[in-house]
């Protein structure tokens, strides 16, 4: 979905989105300022994601990095700060964006009023008073600016806005799937391209395109999410289910809620209560969290009582539950062995899979 950036927002609060992984952007629709296109459900990854050796870390205010010790190598003195990907992270500096390299090294001037993270060598970029286009690793803008809304690249297809409708581009720019695609406010996933399927709405229902535009998979769902794993959850009525690629029904609509899976697990809610299952959908951890998260890592955020905690594959608790609840997406699963929690309503920090706190925000 397409969601407004607040106006004003204080250098703590931009760094808190950096921190949260707020790395899809765009225009609003009717053009009146940058937004954010995000997803709403933690994702799942369908192929492994990139080594992660530096972690954003916050110091009176600012933003640098740390690696897996807790050792600072990049000192903080960016306004916010994203995630390294592809070689290059995103930093801020008033209300400019650039990007450095993993030596700190400013290798993109601050010249953006909003970027994605790398993918594929390409980054959205957005240039004011243009619009949103992509540039390379140096810096050079290849693909021009002057769509409303972009996607990362994946699979060599770029998801992009164009007059409220959203289509795809190939790496030189060209449009290869027509922008004929609805943007709705109850969208949560992503209309990228995930093994080989693309989850687009048209009138009102989705459905699957391949590669080459064809909707291989009939837009006759209410709701659904891209493919991981070989499955895509969907709603039927009230209810989630998880279809595969030819469009099968393998694990039947029964679900109030689902999420992908991951590391062979998905988590569903049955009524009000969270567990796992597995893909022939057996529940192998019973529904009992009030909230729960994909696994990464061989663990996955619970929650209970208020509070995240994280299990292991058998369901038993091995970090117990005693960080605060966030709304923001994916941040509390693990990524290069760490995980970054919420301490307390002022506090953040990166923990190991022990529970072992390895820095908080501020040190």
């Amino acid at each position: 979905m397409v969601r407004k950036l607040d106006g004003g927002v204080s250098p703590d609060d931009r760094g808190r989105r950096a921190r949260w992984e707020a790395i899809r952007l765009g225009l609003l629709l009717c053009g009146l300022g940058l937004a954010l296109w995000l997803g709403a459900a933690p994702p799942a990854w369908s192929s492994p994601r990139e080594a992660r050796q530096l972690f954003p870390i916050q110091q009176q205010g600012k933003w640098g990095y740390m690696d897996r010790t807790g050792k600072v190598v990049i000192p903080a003195e960016f306004d916010s700060a994203g995630e390294f990907s592809e070689g290059r992270a995103w930093v801020e500096k008033d209300l400019k964006r650039g990007f450095i390299d993993p030596s700190g090294k400013v290798v993109i001037p601050f010249s953006f009023t909003s970027t994605n993270d790398f993918a594929e060598g390409l980054a959205g970029v957005a240039v004011p008073g243009k619009g949103l286009g992509f540039i390379d690793q140096t810096g050079a803008m290849v693909i021009s600016p002057r769509f409303e809304a972009v996607e990362n690249f994946s699979e060599g297809l770029a998801a992009v806005l164009i007059q409220g409708k959203y289509g795809f581009i190939n790496k030189s720019g060209k449009v290869v799937i027509p922008a004929r695609y609805e943007v709705t406010v109850e969208d949560a996933a992503s209309p990228s391209f995930a093994e080989g399927r693309a989850r687009v709405r048209l009138q009102r229902r989705v459905g699957y395109l391949d590669r080459t535009g064809q909707m291989v998979i009939p837009a006759d769902y209410a709701d659904g999410f891209p493919f991981a794993e070989g499955l895509a959850v969907v709603k039927v009525g009230e209810k989630y289910g998880f279809i595969d690629r030819s469009g099968k029904m393998v694990i039947s609509a029964q679900f109030t809620q689902a999420l992908s899976f991951s590391e062979g697990l998905a988590p569903v809610a049955l009524e009000e209560q969270w567990g796992y299952i597995d893909k022939t959908g057996k529940v192998v951890i019973p529904a009992q969290f009030y909230r729960a998260h994909p696994f990464s890592e061989g663990l996955a955020a619970v929650e209970l009582e208020g509070k995240y905690g994280y299990i292991d594959k058998t369901g038993r608790m091995v970090i117990p539950p005693r960080f605060m609840v966030t709304v923001e997406g994916d941040t509390v699963s693990f990524w290069g062995g760490l995980a970054a929690v919420e301490l307390d309503e002022d506090r953040w920090g990166y923990i190991d899979k022990t529970g072992k706190l390895i820095r908080q925000s501020g040190d």
